[in-house]
């Protein structure tokens, strides 16, 4: 099968006149593309601007309260301090063992026959000097002995002093009465 092709235009277009008229063609949609182009851009353009705006209001507001911002960085630095040092300060003032609970289990068992010249009180040690006076019984070594072992069952005192010692004891006269100087030591 052959085509048959008929030029109803005598004349001959030229190479020129074809891409002319196809540039001219393509214009109108060269232009909606450029013309969409710039209103997006101009779009883009109002919202940055926008945003711009908003940006320089909140630096604005910023520097009026960048000092506050500061002083509360300033307060919480020294409130961190502060509590840090209220730290250190109840671990040096609350002492391991409870004085008060070891004078009270003390005082529970201390027979009326001995009294106390000295106490002597370090962290981890408790020392007790004083004396022993027979008024009915003579046997004042046993009297240091019902101080003692009493205060080594106390549950308290003994959690804290684990071992009781007496340290020294000598018979001695005081104001003309016979007496039992002593001297104890508890530790842990």
């Amino acid at each position: 099968m052959s085509q048959i092709y008929i030029n109803l235009n005598p004349r001959k277009e030229r190479v020129e006149s074809i891409i002319f008229h196809k540039i001219v063609s393509y214009l109108p949609f060269v232009a909606l593309g450029v013309g969409a182009t710039f209103i997006v851009i101009l779009v883009m353009n109002f919202f940055v601007i926008g945003k711009m705006a908003t940006f320089n209001r909140y630096k604005q507001q910023w520097k009026a309260n960048e000092d506050k911002y500061n002083q509360i960085l300033k307060i919480k630095s020294q409130a961190q301090q502060l509590s840090q040092e209220a730290k250190i300060l109840r671990q040096v003032t609350t002492p391991a063992t409870r004085i008060v609970k070891v004078l009270e289990d003390v005082y529970k068992v201390l027979p009326q026959n001995i009294w106390f010249k000295d106490l002597t009180f370090k962290e981890g040690s408790i020392n007790f000097q004083g004396y022993v006076v027979a008024w009915k019984e003579d046997y004042l070594i046993s009297l240091v002995d019902k101080f003692m072992s009493p205060l080594k069952q106390r549950e308290y005192f003994s959690s804290k002093f684990s071992k009781v010692n007496l340290k020294h004891s000598q018979r001695k006269t005081f104001y003309g009465i016979e007496v039992l100087e002593y001297s104890m030591e508890c530790e842990k």
